[in-house]
């Protein structure tokens, strides 16, 4: 039997796996990584990330 992939951040077995950068990221932490970028961001470079992640929430069930 093979080994369950899991996130490289937090340990978590990944449900897809596809969506990460690298895909090796947990929707979770790479929720994470999105928020501190999104602190460094403002007006519409912050709307269009946000827009995106939303996008990309709804496509695999998740919240943002």
């Amino acid at each position: 039997m093979a080994d369950k992939i899991k996130c490289v951040k937090c340990g978590t077995e990944l449900k897809w796996g596809g969506f990460a950068h690298n895909q090796n990221t947990c929707w979770s932490c790479f929720k994470d990584i999105i928020l501190k970028t999104l602190e460094n961001l403002h007006g519409e470079e912050r709307e269009a990330v946000v827009w995106m992640m939303k996008i990309v929430a709804e496509k695999y069930g998740e919240e943002w």
